[in-house]
């Protein structure tokens, strides 16, 4: 072997000493990235069921605003409906001279007289008179009804107060169930950006993995020809059983500065076997 074969040996030496420990490096890169991808995985799936579980409350919690809303307002309608019959029969009694009786009077009266038709003989003029009263009575009834006695509309305050004060219960249960609606929206808000953020990172991690692989495949695959053209101008010989064990079982970088600081040469066998023992794949 000439003198430039010699240089040329020992600078592919270094070459490939220098992308074994590259290698291992880039390995053990690509290991810490894997278990950041792993922890930031866990963190993400986490956020994502507490996010769905606030987002859950928040929606039920909306559902039972909603039916509030419905059972307040009917509530509030009919405080309206009562207001206005009210206001209507006050007008009513302020601008006719006409007392209307009370609705309950009428009505026993009008029952009074229907039984009477039906249960009793009657003669034809009697039972006319008394049809023509029942008649006059369902009229009187229908003014009445829209025209409340003093008595009625003290009882239709009473029940209108009493219908309003249970709206306005209802009314306080709907804030109250609001203000938590709304703080779940501020926490689910707070987590849809954690999650964004951590979807970010953890795309950033995952490029980064596919640059490092690419880099290990690419120093790979230079490690291979400088291997191999280190091994042609070498030459070949046998390695002893205890040789070859040690190259088997040590680290990438003792098995490789180890197996080059030899003054035995290796088989291309013996490359392929040290250069499978380098790669380290997922």
């Amino acid at each position: 072997m000439d003198e430039n074969e010699s240089k040329k040996i020992s600078q592919l030496k270094k070459e490939i000493a220098l992308v074994s420990t590259k290698l291992k490096s880039l390995d053990f890169k690509k290991e810490k990235k894997y278990s950041e991808k792993d922890k930031i995985s866990e963190e993400l799936n986490s956020l994502i069921k507490l996010a769905t579980k606030i987002k859950e409350e928040k929606e039920n919690a909306d559902v039972e605003i909603k039916k509030l809303k419905d059972k307040r307002d009917e509530l509030n309608k009919k405080v309206k409906e009562i207001s206005i019959k009210i206001k209507e029969s006050l007008n009513q009694k302020k601008n006719s001279k006409r007392e209307f009786r009370a609705v309950s009077t009428i009505k026993k009266e009008l029952k009074n007289l229907e039984y009477k038709i039906e249960t009793e003989v009657l003669s034809f003029s009697k039972e006319k008179e008394i049809m023509n009263k029942i008649n006059l009575l369902k009229n009187e009834l229908i003014e009445a009804e829209k025209n409340m006695s003093f008595r009625e509309i003290s009882k239709a305050r009473k029940n209108a107060r009493t219908i309003k004060k249970e709206a306005d219960l209802i009314h306080d249960q709907i804030q109250e169930i609001a203000d938590r609606s709304s703080k779940l929206f501020e926490e689910l808000t707070k987590k849809s950006r954690e999650i964004q953020k951590i979807k970010k990172k953890k795309t950033e991690i995952q490029t980064n993995l596919t640059k490092t692989k690419k880099e290990i495949k690419e120093l790979n695959s230079k490690l291979e020809s400088m291997l191999k053209e280190w091994s042609d101008l070498s030459g070949t010989i046998q390695i002893a059983v205890e040789k070859a064990k040690a190259i088997k079982t040590a680290e990438d970088g003792k098995l490789i500065k180890s197996a080059l600081e030899g003054k035995k040469k290796l088989t291309t066998d013996d490359i392929l076997a040290l250069q499978k023992q380098m790669k380290r794949k997922r």
